[in-house]
């Protein structure tokens, strides 16, 4: 399997149990608004060190927590 196949299942993955389970549509909600903070901090010279740490811990702990829902979602599929 190429990346481009590996990237496709990871999305499609991720839309259906967004539509699926609510609370796995929250928790992207949130990934995604923490993307967009820290988008934000990089274009501001002015954030924090602090700040911009905080937010990429946040980033790191939401992208840990979606591959794990993920590869979950995975094994369940796979055993059933």
């Amino acid at each position: 399997m190429d990346d481009d196949d590996a990237f496709r299942k990871r999305e499609f993955e991720v839309h259906r149990l967004r539509r699926t389970d609510e609370s796995f549509d929250e928790l992207w909600q949130d990934y995604q608004d923490v993307r967009s903070v820290l988008g934000r901090l990089d274009a501001n010279a002015s954030a924090s060190k602090i700040m911009w740490d905080d937010y990429l811990r946040l980033s790191s702990e939401l992208t840990r927590e979606i591959e794990d829902r993920l590869q979950d979602e995975r094994k369940r599929r796979e055993s059933g």
